[in-house]
């Protein structure tokens, strides 16, 4: 069953037709992948061509530049090669090329992917066409203005500021001007008769096994000659093999100057089906003849159906979960202009962090994005080239149809035969949706039918509810059940933003990106429960941070889960087990030769048995495919021999794609029963030497010296220092400083913010001069609280220090504990702990057992990281405080030591305290935590209110540190 329809028009663009509006589409011809009587049929003109960033006028018609001209690699923005263009002023670029001579009697089609913003584009002098819009795609045309065989000068102008510009707010958002040729500029050569336009959409039968291929083509006549004959043979293939021809014949003349358009379908027997755990592609491929001339062009597409139904969306007749990112184009040293396979790399990472969406934000990505979402398998929103429009853009409707219109129809054209684009999201933040965007969301809808729309907002009635898709961005954790019976599904397309902002307290501690992943796990189960929450986009993918010159910094920063060097932050792994697509829990240690596990199937549409659980316990090993079904969960049992006492059980699991999506340990599957130690300890004793001015305490292991004169308590062992004073009190308050929310320039280093209590006053000492045991006992104040702190030190190496303060004005502390001052040689921190998940990668601060050293070798770095391509894991960069790993808190310690090269000072826990370490003037400082807080990023506040403990005036904290002083092992 087929259906054609036969169309003919005088233009070789669309013309789309809403309730009030008419809008044209622009060409934007697929890429032939043959072309008669050309081997080479793609000029490239990327890499070297002059600049100047104030031209003379009519510079575009000068037959030579003059000596103000200097190189600059295209594509790439000028300012992140060194060049300042004034404002509102036009810079220039110039380079030759020549068509070649076998090109004759072919259309040449100059196709521009992006420049930023607005550019006039001269061939030979003359004016071949212009544009308006950063970040869409254009082609202009120049046959005319070049002769094949002979060299050609293109020139072009180029300006920074437009309408185009103040729409995206892209400048004010990178904290720099964007302008330049950003990406890859190319001559492509098609016949006379070409193919102009060529889209394919699928629709499956009720049963979701036989599909229809819908097919639009466009052929235009851009020769002097009717062209008659025409033939057209499409072609199907699956992995190079042709599954399904059909050839038609256009039985008309198509006259100079003319477009015929064409639609059809045909149908497919139960093909592949396309989703992102299973990125089956097709090959839709087109041959147009028309006598001794003709081109192929195909696209490369999946079969795979979008439906709204009620408050959720379904693809294939699943409903879906979005596990998503938002994902800025952005490189450090190169700004929004990407190099070759970044696309690629960047997709990678995200899938094999178990995400399943990505929102393009703020604008259309090149094509090279989609083309690897499309064969790795993600989704993608799409979203137009627009961000706060209603603060500085201020449209006429005659912009409103060139800048909005235009630049959003340009983004459909270019993507809707992408399988893995599944939305479209009309403009981001931006306000005055009836009078903005409501025409553009109605010639959307009129261009593709087949994808929901979405106006991303911070609250869902932003659109007044016309869309498909209502948005809430940081909806906080009441947003789940805020949603969950939603009339229209509701995503949450920003959310969980990472801690970027709050500068001074990163620069003291980098262990807040470890507890962001508490309370996003949290907010991803709630989302994952309510059925109206189609999912989410964590804010944000990548850092933000633009390098200007060696030593300057400007962006948004920090808020990716991976920084713009592509390494991995500590975010990184709690996205990959949170949206985790296979989950498991121990439900029984090993009995009776089995390990019971439940297992919950949170894959939008593999069956589990499509996946590989590979288990290993002790030297027992083996491969589970449980029938699971998406969304659904069972017991499973592992069969294996009875496992050593203390073994742990390790599980890693591969999606249907051999991606690795999860591992797991766990831990004493056969308990391992230790016995209490037997040895027989050597009973120490304290000598004493008093003097007027304090006490001096010796045993075999250790000295302490009090001196209530300085207010000072050393302790050493064996002549070496390890505690240099009294210990402090902290009160630590949230800070969410740093400068606002954007870096500008002005400063890349920020101090730490972790002080301790301040005005220590000490009213009273008593000593107790035991035996076996040397207690102090310190009554001090603080301007924050009054107490007192109780040191009891036993001759054979342990302590115990105790506290009771009382506060004196309400504060919500993000830590409060006990600061301890070691000598400045303990650089070394080791630690056991129990941690949100019983799996961890080496190389992330939050691991359950590790050892961190204070310094290494590697440059000290700002807020903003390293401003140069480190050669060292995230986890290794330092600031005067130390590195990454050292300086952050580790929650829930079992145990935690600092050392030297001669002593180990270790605090024993139980899991409920918390440890972190920094440098700072001539002493190592160690906070011992009662209690530790999320992060301070205002964008997550209501997630870290849950966890919050404010302390009111009159209460009283109180805790207790068990140390142990030994010799370092050699």
């Amino acid at each position: 069953m087929k259906r054609i329809v036969f169309l003919c028009t005088l233009s070789i663009a669309t013309t789309l037709f809403a309730a009030d509006s008419t809008m044209t589409v622009n060409r934007w011809t697929v890429m032939p992948v043959q072309v008669s009587g050309l081997q080479r049929f793609v000029l490239d003109l990327d890499g070297t061509w002059l600049f100047n960033p104030a031209p003379e006028p009519g510079f575009e018609a000068q037959p030579r530049e003059s000596n103000n001209w200097k190189k600059i690699q295209v594509p790439g923005e000028w300012v992140m090669q060194g060049f300042k263009v004034e404002k509102n002023e036009w810079a220039g670029y110039r380079r030759s090329f020549s068509i070649p001579g076998n090109w004759a009697g072919n259309r040449f089609k100059l196709r521009c992917d992006a420049v930023y913003s607005q550019c006039d584009i001269f061939i030979n002098g003359k004016k071949a066409g212009s544009h308006l819009g950063g970040f869409t795609p254009f082609e202009i045309d120049i046959t005319s203005y070049v002769q094949p065989g002979a060299e050609a000068v293109i020139a072009i102008k180029v300006k920074n500021e437009s309408p185009a510009d103040a729409a995206a707010s892209a400048s004010m958002y990178a904290v720099h001007p964007l302008g330049g040729i950003s990406r890859k500029i190319r001559v492509v050569a098609v016949p006379e008769l070409n193919i102009s336009n060529f889209h394919a959409a699928t629709l499956f039968d009720k049963d979701y096994n036989n599909a229809r291929l819908q097919t639009e083509i466009e052929l235009s006549n851009e020769g002097r000659a009717a062209a008659t004959d025409v033939v057209l043979l499409f072609e199907l293939l699956s992995n190079n093999t042709v599954i399904l021809t059909k050839k038609i014949t256009v039985g008309q003349t198509i006259t100079a100057g003319k477009t015929i358009k064409h639609q059809f379908e045909v149908e497919v027997e139960k093909p592949l089906k396309w989703d992102p755990e299973h990125p089956r592609l097709y090959t839709w491929r087109v041959r147009m003849e028309a006598g001794n001339r003709g081109e192929t062009v195909q696209r490369r597409i999946g079969f795979r159906q979008v439906e709204v139904r009620g408050n959720q969306v379904f693809v294939n007749n699943y409903p879906i979960k979005l596990r998503g990112v938002c994902r800025h184009e952005i490189m450090p040293l190169r700004g929004r202009s990407l190099v070759a396979g970044q696309w690629e790399e960047d997709v990678r990472i995200f899938r094999d962090a178990n995400v399943n969406y990505i929102r393009t934000s703020h604008y259309p990505p090149p094509e090279e994005l989609i083309a690897a979402c499309d064969s790795l398998g993600m989704f993608v929103e799409a979203e137009a080239p627009f961000c706060w429009a209603h603060r500085d853009y201020n449209a006429t409707k005659a912009d409103s149809v060139a800048v909005l219109q235009s630049q959003t129809l340009d983004m459909i054209n270019q993507f809707r035969s992408q399988p893995s684009v599944i939305i479209w999201s009309v403009g981001n933040e931006s306000l005055k949706y009836k009078e903005y965007f409501s025409q553009t969301a109605e010639l959307v809808k009129v261009l593709d039918p087949t994808r929901p729309r979405n106006f991303s907002q911070w609250a869902p009635d932003a659109d007044g509810g016309a869309l498909e898709i209502g948005n809430h961005h940081y909806p906080g954790p009441a947003g789940p059940d805020m949603y969950a019976n939603a009339k229209r599904p509701v995503v949450f397309d920003e959310y969980v933003h990472i801690n970027a902002y709050n500068r001074l307290e990163l620069a003291a501690d980098p262990g807040v990106r470890d507890d962001w992943g508490i309370g996003f796990a949290q907010m991803w189960d709630r989302m994952y429960d309510a059925k109206g929450v189609l999912g989410g986009a964590i804010w944000g993918g990548i850092d933000d941070t633009f390098v200007l010159g060696d030593t300057t910094a400007v962006g948004y920063g920090t808020w990716g889960i991976i920084d713009g060097w592509r390494r991995q932050k500590p975010e990184y792994w709690h996205t990959k087990k949170a949206y985790s697509p296979v989950r498991i829990e121990q439900r029984s240690n090993w009995k009776n030769g089995q390990v019971i596990l439940h297992i919950r199937n949170r894959h939008c549409f593999s069956n589990l048995s499509e996946c590989r659980i590979q288990w290993q316990a002790g030297s027992a090993s083996g491969v589970l495919r449980p029938d699971i079904k998406p969304g659904e969960s069972s017991d499973v049992a592992i069969l294996c021999p009875q496992p050593d006492a203390g073994a742990t059980l390790k599980i890693t699991v591969y999606d249907p794609r051999n991606v690795l999506v999860d591992e797991y340990r766990f831990k004493n599957i056969v308990p391992e029963i230790v016995p209490p130690a037997q040895q027989i300890k050597e009973v120490l004793k304290w000598n004493y030497q008093k003097s007027n001015t304090g006490v001096v305490a010796r045993s075999k292991e250790w000295e302490l010296r009090l001196d209530r004169v300085n207010n000072r308590l050393q302790v050493y062992r064996q002549g070496k220092p390890v505690l240099d004073s009294l210990a402090d009190l902290l009160l630590l308050p949230y800070n969410e400083a740093g400068d606002g929310v954007q870096m500008l320039g002005k400063r890349y280093y920020y101090p730490a913010y972790t002080p301790v209590c301040a005005n220590r006053i000490i009213q009273q000492y008593a000593c107790d001069e035991g035996e076996t045991v040397f207690s102090v006992t310190v009554w001090d104040g603080y301007n924050e609280a009054d107490g007192y702190t109780i040191y009891h030190f036993e001759a054979g190496g342990t302590a115990q220090i105790t506290y009771a303060y009382e506060i004196k004005e309400d504060v919500n502390p993000r830590q409060w504990g006990l600061v301890l001052h070691l000598a400045p040689s303990f650089h070394t921190l080791s630690w056991q702990r129990r941690g949100l998940w019983n799996a961890y990668p080496e190389d992330h601060i939050g691991r359950l057992d590790g050892r961190a050293e204070a310094l290494n070798t590697n440059r000290i770095s700002g807020a903003a990281g390293p401003l140069w391509k480190p050669a060292n894991d995230w986890l290794l960069d330092r600031n005067e405080w130390g590195s990454n790993d050292f300086r952050s808190t580790k929650m829930n310690i079992l145990n935690a030591s600092l050392s030297d090269k001669s002593n180990t000072l270790q605090v024993v826990s139980d899991g409920r305290q918390h440890s972190r370490s920094w440098i700072e003037g001539n002493a190592v400082h160690w906070l011992v935590a009662e209690y530790s807080g999320l992060g301070s990023e205002g964008f997550f506040k209501d997630h870290r209110k849950q966890f919050e403990k404010p302390l009111k005036k009159g209460t009283v904290i109180s805790g207790t540190i068990n140390l142990t002083l030994k010799q370092v092992r050699k």
